[in-house]
């Protein structure tokens, strides 16, 4: 066969090739269907909770059901909000107060070590995460209230606690670090909905500076540079502090 005619053959056969494969895949499908007639169920149309004006218009029985399904639902939720509360995440801020010996900048003045910049105590952005307590559950007593206070905040959210006290973790953030420092504490949740899973929260705990700006040792504010320096010299160092935490939980 010459090669002129051999790219013409293929061609021939691979378009003959493919229109057997597409009949084939087209007498394996099934036949089209009309989506109203399909036998399978419309979870979003059948399952949805009626509104309460749609309820007084249905039949009793199928009201009373209905009914029924939406107070299964919101206990189900005012539950998931209690336990929301309990364990949770927020977003706030701490403070360090009397971070002494950080120093940020300083400068040679007439001769002695002069403090420009110092922040004792810095606010930072805070993401926490906590374990709020509404009894306690290290003694058998304190369990079972545990239990009896969710079913009673299924039953009727005005019985919803609406303060907590447990432990918290919490990660800073600062300009020049991802993560600059950790802090682990004690905190308080306080909301004022007991159906809504929001507080807020105030903590007090130790925070743990991975990076502390210091003057090096020999290096004294308000002091001469020490013999044979011609320049400040700073250290870097971690330190533990005491951290105030305020956050909004969620």
């Amino acid at each position: 066969m010459k090669r002129t005619h051999c790219l013409p053959l293929c061609i021939a056969l691979m378009v003959t090739s493919l229109a057997i494969m597409t009949q084939a895949v087209k007498a394996q499908a099934p036949p089209a269907v009309n989506p109203e007639d399909q036998p399978w169920v419309d979870f979003d149309k059948t399952y949805q909770l009626k509104k309460p004006e749609e309820i007084q218009q249905m039949p009793p029985d199928d009201a009373k059901a209905e009914l029924q399904q939406k107070t299964a639902k919101e206990s189900k939720d005012l539950g998931n909000a209690l336990s929301d509360f309990k364990r949770g995440g927020g977003v706030g801020l701490t403070v360090a107060p009397q971070a002494k010996g950080r120093i940020d900048e300083a400068a040679v003045v007439n001769g002695k070590i002069v403090v420009t910049q110092q922040n004792t105590n810095a606010a930072r952005l805070m993401f926490e995460y906590h374990q709020l307590f509404t009894t306690n559950v290290l003694t058998s007593k304190g369990r079972a209230a545990a239990r009896r206070q969710l079913l009673q905040c299924e039953a009727n959210p005005i019985d919803c606690p609406m303060y907590g006290v447990g432990p918290f973790l919490a990660l800073q953030t600062s300009q020049d670090d991802l993560i600059a420092s950790a802090g682990l504490g004690i905190m308080m949740g306080i909301r004022n909905d007991p159906r809504k899973n929001t507080s807020f929260n105030i903590g007090i705990g130790v925070q743990w500076d991975s990076k502390v700006k210091e003057l090096a040792d020999g290096f004294k504010a308000g002091q001469p540079l020490p013999a044979g320096e011609k320049d400040i010299r700073f250290k870097e160092s971690g330190k533990a502090r005491l951290m105030l935490a305020i956050s909004l939980g969620f």
